[in-house]
C-alpha cells in the first residue's frame, strides 16, 4: 500500500517520484487552494488517482467534481465542501461508502443518474444538506439505490419503504367479506314467552299461567288485624 507526498522539484523529477497512478490510500483533506496553481496542482493529482481505494477531501470548497473518475474507490469523504447536488459527484463505480456531511445539496433531483454511476453503494452519510430535511428522503433514497444498508447512520427501516397498494379488486373482495362477518343473526330466546300451540279437539284450555296466579291467591286464607 502506498501513501506518496508531493514533492517540492521540478515537475518531471516530482511526477517521476510521486507515482499518484499507484497510490491506494490519499488524504488531500484541508488544503490551501486560495491561489490558482494551488487548485490546479489538486487537479492534476486527482487526475492520476486511478487506483486509490480510500480518498479523503474534506473542508477543500470543492464544488464539482463529476470531471473525475476513481474506478477502484471504495470509501469517498467529501464533507464540508461546497456541492450543490449529486450531478457533482465523481464518477465511482466501485464505491461502497460515501460521506457528503455539510454540503450545499437541495434536491434530490439528479440521484438517479449517479445512482447509475454508484451500482455498488451501501452507505450515505448526508446530514447539513438542505435535501437532508426534505420530505420522504429516506424512502427515496432507498428507492433509488437498491444495495443501500444504511442512511446517516440508521441502518434500513421498514418505514423506509413505501409499502404497495393491493389491487382494487383486492380490496373490494376484503370490505365485501368483513360486511358479511359483521352482520348479527337474531337468535330466539328460550326465556321469551312463546305461542301456546293450540290445544287438540276435545280438550279444554288449561289455564294460563296468570289465571293459575290468581286463582292461588284467591285460595289463601284473609287475616283481619283486631
Amino acid at each position: 500500500m502506498h501513501i506518496l507526498q508531493q514533492t517540492s522539484r521540478g515537475r518531471r523529477r516530482r511526477d517521476h517520484f510521486e507515482c499518484w497512478e499507484e497510490v491506494e490510500q490519499v488524504n488531500l483533506s484541508y488544503q490551501v487552494l486560495a491561489h490558482e496553481y494551488q487548485g490546479s496542482n489538486l487537479s492534476r493529482i486527482l487526475a492520476r488517482l486511478q487506483s486509490v481505494v480510500r480518498l479523503e477531501l474534506m473542508d477543500n470548497s470543492l464544488s464539482k467534481l463529476s470531471h473525475y473518475t476513481f474506478p477502484l474507490c471504495e470509501y469517498l469523504n467529501l464533507a464540508n465542501n461546497d456541492l450543490t447536488s449529486f450531478k457533482g459527484l465523481p464518477f465511482t463505480p466501485n464505491l461502497l461508502k460515501l460521506n457528503i456531511t455539510d454540503n450545499a445539496i437541495k434536491s434530490l433531483k439528479d440521484i438517479e443518474k449517479y445512482q447509475l454511476l454508484t451500482p455498488r453503494l451501501q452507505v450515505i452519510l448526508s446530514a447539513g444538506n438542505p435535501v437532508f430535511f426534505e420530505k420522504g428522503y429516506r424512502q427515496r433514497m432507498f428507492a433509488v439505490f437498491p444495495t443501500l444498508k444504511m442512511l446517516d447512520g440508521v441502518k434500513k427501516l421498514k418505514s423506509d419503504v413505501p409499502v404497495e397498494e393491493a389491487p382494487a379488486g383486492v380490496e373490494v373482495e376484503h370490505e365485501e367479506q368483513a360486511d358479511v362477518e359483521s352482520v348479527a343473526i337474531p337468535i330466539a330466546d328460550d326465556s321469551e314467552d312463546v305461542a301456546a300451540e293450540p290445544p287438540a279437539e276435545g280438550e279444554q284450555p288449561g289455564p294460563s299461567g296468570e289465571q293459575e296466579a290468581s286463582a292461588a291467591t284467591a285460595a289463601a286464607p284473609m287475616r283481619t288485624e283486631l
